[in-house]
């Protein structure tokens, strides 16, 4: 899924990064990075 996307499903449903960060037990931070393109997701927090 283009990470592009990724703001647009979470946008859409309201959500702000530290909801999906809380979700995926990171940090705000690097999910920032995560839904820019800068950091890849992991196979374990893909798979939540």
């Amino acid at each position: 899924m283009p990470y592009i996307e990724l703001k647009v499903l979470r946008c859409r449903n309201k959500l702000s990064q530290g909801d999906i960060a809380k979700k995926l037990d990171i940090t705000t931070a690097s999910y920032n990075k995560k839904e820019n393109g800068k950091q890849a997701f992991s196979l374990l927090e893909a798979k939540k």
